[in-house]
């Protein structure tokens, strides 16, 4: 739960949105089973000015609290107590783990350690802006994210970004702020968005934002210099205009989407690329986008498998398992870089 302080102006605007018929009606192959039940987790109410949000999957950012920091660490204390239980690293540990490491034998990626935003744990802590919030595992990944990213492009040259399914929006919110990007355009449920586009306001209350329901027209580079975050629904992503992109991104989302759901994005994000901009993919080599599905025992849903996107014939600059994610779960990640080529 976090509680934000509102201007009028933005609690009416914000209002409007969820009345919209933007945000009520969604068509129903828009979501997977996984997120018919959590989009019904996320709720919203409003105390005088203050917004008070919540939600599960997708909503990372979380308000520094003594009672979550107890929580946190009584889960640290049962599943090291749970002799049944594999035991991983603490993600600080595993992020020095990685970034440390010397040798990237039989590795596709090569770390540019000059290039890296942050060199170690202890450099994240002084470096991450918003105070409000923790620093928590989704915080951390996004940092090894953009030091990736770094090895391979040049940030400077990178005006415009389009994430899909960011949820609340921890790698956006960090790329505005280490490099303030110009324009960052957020594909996501009308539901996410009532937490995003809150979360976006606080960190950024000077900012430019555009909601799904104030826009109906095509969004083109004339857009993109009027705002500095553009808000789409996944019903509304024919108004982008093609080669507009700089870089697209998606973490995690597309493995809680079914496989026609994730290879109509992969085509979106082609024709909205500009040629020779680049796309970063990062998500579970497999996963079922259904709630408890070890506990389903006639479960008839495929899982969505990595190698069964249908990816365009780009240039290939990396791709295997992550590094990090091995080192803090049993599930392994595909990571992967395509330079967009038309």
């Amino acid at each position: 739960m976090i509680k934000l302080e509102l201007g009028e102006i933005f609690i009416k605007r914000y209002k409007s949105f969820a009345s919209s018929s933007v945000f009520k009606s969604q068509k129903k192959i828009t979501k997977t089973d996984y997120w018919e039940h959590h989009s019904k987790k996320i709720k919203y109410y409003f105390n005088n000015n203050s917004l008070i949000i919540e939600g599960d999957s997708g909503f990372y950012y979380q308000e520094k609290n003594l009672l979550v920091k107890f929580k946190t660490l009584i889960k640290k204390i049962l599943a090291f107590l749970n002799k049944n239980e594999v035991r991983y690293l603490d993600y600080s540990v595993a992020f020095d783990k990685v970034i440390k490491k010397k040798s990237y034998f039989k590795s596709q990626i090569n770390l540019k350690k000059d290039s890296f935003l942050v060199k170690n744990f202890k450099d994240i802590k002084n470096k991450f802006p918003f105070r409000k919030f923790s620093i928590n595992y989704h915080v951390v990944r996004s940092y090894y994210n953009i030091n990736l990213l770094n090895s391979y492009l040049d940030m400077t040259r990178v005006n415009s970004i389009l994430e899909i399914g960011p949820g609340s929006c921890n790698l956006i919110s960090l790329l505005k702020y280490h490099y303030n990007k110009n324009c960052f355009i957020i594909v996501d449920l009308p539901e996410t968005q009532l937490l995003s586009i809150p979360i976006i306001n606080e960190l950024f209350p000077n900012s430019k934002i555009l909601f799904p329901n104030e826009n109906n027209k095509m969004i083109d580079e004339i857009s993109l210099k009027n705002y500095n975050f553009i808000f789409l629904t996944p019903d509304q992503i024919h108004l982008l205009d093609d080669n507009l992109v700089d870089l697209s991104i998606n973490t995690n989302s597309f493995g809680e989407m079914n496989l026609e759901q994730v290879n109509n994005y992969i085509d979106f994000i082609q024709r909205v690329s500009k040629n020779g901009s680049f796309f970063f993919n990062s998500n579970r080599v497999e996963k079922y986008p259904v709630i408890n599905y070890q506990k389903q025992e006639n479960l008839d849903t495929l899982p969505t498998r990595f190698f069964d996107y249908k990816f365009h014939n780009n240039e290939i600059k990396f791709f295997e398992i992550c590094d990090l994610a091995l080192q803090l779960q049993k599930n392994p990640v595909f990571q992967k870089l395509e330079k967009i080529i038309k």
